[in-house]
Parts: structure tokens; C-alpha cells; sequence
């Protein structure tokens, strides 16, 4: 009796002992599928982050060239502004010179005109004279 008590314990154990490495074998089972799949997440979060930072970097780099034809645009839009001015003011200097020098000349003729209306009006009054002392003899 004592054989099949121990014959019962030892069926029993081994029974014990299977049903607890079918659980531990479906334990490892679950864990491995929850690394698995943790790690799959891992790498798609990690994978999307790359794309993401890739998109960055070209928005980035898309923006730097943008800015770049903007200041050299910026530099000729200046220089074409700073030439602009210079002409403006060479061209009003030499306006201004022009109307100087038109005055001068119109303020010369009219000072010749003037002269010459009061040299005829001599000469008229000389003819006048002239003309009244022979009227009177």
C-alpha cells in the first residue's frame, strides 16, 4: 500500500509538474507575444519619429532656401533702391542747375529787353522832340 501511495504521490507530481510547465510554456507563450508586439510599437513609433524628423528637416531645409532667395532678392531690391535715390537726386540736382540757368538767361533777356524799350523810348522822345521843333518852325 505504502508502493501505490507513493506510485499515487509520484503520478500526482508529475501531473502537478506538467500542469505547471503547460502553464509557465503558455506564460512564456503571452510574454513573448507582449514583447513582440511592445517592440513592433517601439519600432513603428520609432519609424514615424524618423519620418516625421525627415519631414522636418526638409521643411526646414525648404524654408532655409526660400529664405535665402528672399535676402538675395531683399540685396538687389536695396541696390536697385540705393541706385533709384542717386538717380533721383543727381536728376533733381540737375534740375534745379537747369532752372538756374534758365533764370539767369530769362533775368539777362529781360534786363536786354528792358534796356532796349528804354533806349526806343529815348529815341521816341528824341523823335517827338524832334518832330514838335519842326512842327514849330
Amino acid at each position: 500500500q505504502l508502493n501505490e501511495t507513493i506510485d499515487s504521490l509520484k503520478q500526482d507530481h508529475e501531473r502537478h509538474c506538467k500542469e505547471l510547465q503547460t502553464e509557465i510554456d503558455e506564460l512564456n507563450e503571452r510574454e513573448e507575444k507582449t514583447i513582440h508586439q511592445r517592440e513592433s510599437e517601439f519600432e513603428q513609433k520609432t519609424k514615424d519619429y524618423e519620418d516625421k524628423l525627415e519631414e522636418a528637416i526638409l521643411a526646414t531645409q525648404h524654408i532655409q532656401t526660400q529664405l535665402t532667395e528672399l535676402l538675395e532678392e531683399k540685396s538687389k531690391f536695396d541696390d536697385t533702391s540705393t541706385l533709384l535715390k542717386q538717380d533721383i537726386e543727381r536728376l533733381q540736382t540737375e534740375l534745379e542747375d537747369r532752372d538756374r540757368t534758365q533764370n539767369m538767361a530769362t533775368n539777362e533777356r529781360e534786363a536786354h529787353y528792358q534796356a532796349q524799350i528804354k533806349e526806343l523810348e529815348t529815341k521816341k522822345h528824341q523823335s517827338l522832340d524832334e518832330i514838335q521843333n519842326l512842327q514849330s518852325e
